[in-house]
């Protein structure tokens, strides 16, 4: 049996996951190239939407903000954040710093047994947005899968493809 975990750093509705239909996703492609029971489950941040066919479906969207995200936000990162996202150098900046949305994805993820158990159990992790890259390259570093991919195209698990074979 293969695990995979799809990973969702950035809240996603329905009409943000598109891929072109030549396109195959990574998820798509190990689908196709198993031989036994694959086991899909998601880790999100509120998802918005519902997918037939998940192992497990975990959401972080709705748990209490860490100690260092509210603070932040009383201190106004957040506010300036958004205001430095209008320009190149602005969004430099803020890959950078503490408010960056992989960091705070991660620190919701590091907080939740649930959410880690989930990793520790993926054989496979998919980052299917930009903000799930650094939770997979954790999960890679520490030894909780053997393999992560970055791949956009997973994100329309549901809307784009489906979970069951041969359709």
């Amino acid at each position: 049996m293969t695990t995979i975990v799809v990973v969702f750093g950035s809240n996603v509705g329905a009409g943000q996951a598109s891929t072109l239909a030549s396109e195959k996703s990574t998820l798509e492609s190990l689908l196709d190239e198993a031989t036994g029971r694959v086991d899909v489950s998601i880790l999100s941040l509120g998802m918005q939407r519902t997918v037939e066919g998940l192992a497990s479906s975990v959401e972080l969207g709705a748990a209490p903000k860490p100690v260092a995200d509210r603070l932040l936000a009383a201190f106004g990162a957040y506010a300036l954040r958004s205001r430095l996202a209008k320009i190149p150098i602005g969004r430099l900046i803020n890959s950078l710093g503490p408010v960056d949305q992989g960091r705070v994805f991660w620190r919701a993820v590091r907080r939740s047994p649930e959410a880690v158990a989930l990793l520790r159990s993926a054989d496979v992790i998919i980052a299917a947005d930009a903000p799930a890259v650094r939770t997979a390259w954790v999960a890679v570093r520490r030894g909780y899968c053997s393999d992560a991919f970055y791949d956009h195209r997973s994100a329309a698990v549901g809307s784009g493809f489906s979970l069951e074979r041969g359709a």
